[in-house]
């Protein structure tokens, strides 16, 4: 009966009274998700919720940050893949509902919440940091069908 209602005070009520938004602690981090698409998947929020707390102390301690917070949003109208701008990441529904096995790609952009730099530039060098992250961080990318590009002899560092 307790677990019933821990269940109901803290994964369920919260979410009913606030709307779509769900904030998420442990440990000192926060995640707060805010879920613009009704069909989302639970089984998909909670890959994306135990990744996040997975993650971000293990890329905090490697690159000697403290980056504790992130606002993920689920958002059915944004085209790309994912965009990170400052704590806040937008995901697409489409994307990762296409592809639900994909849900390291907040991996990627976990890291650039970790990086907090001040200008996107040089991109090369911020995406390929994040790429780092995802490879070596990353919980599902096999699975997801991803991993970093085979070295081809002609490519440039540049080329991210």
């Amino acid at each position: 009966m307790s677990i019933v209602i821990a269940l109901l005070v803290f994964i369920i009520l919260p979410y009913y009274l606030t709307g779509n938004v769900v904030v998420y602690t442990s440990n000192g981090y926060k995640l707060t998700i805010e879920n613009k698409d009704d069909s989302f998947s639970n089984e998909t929020r909670q890959h994306l919720i135990d990744t996040y707390f997975k993650v971000m102390p293990e890329m905090n301690a490697y690159f000697g940050q403290n980056k504790r917070d992130a606002r993920l949003t689920i958002d059915p109208g944004y085209k790309g893949a994912a965009v990170t701008t400052g704590s806040n990441i937008v995901l697409s529904a489409e994307f990762i509902r296409k592809y639900p096995e994909s849900y390291d790609a907040v991996t990627h952009e976990f890291a650039h919440v970790v990086q907090s730099y001040p200008k996107y530039d040089p991109s090369w060098l911020v995406e390929g940091i994040a790429d780092f992250a995802r490879y070596k961080w990353g919980v599902n990318n096999k699975k997801g069908g991803w991993s970093l590009p085979d070295f081809k002899s002609d490519q440039k560092y540049t080329d991210a």
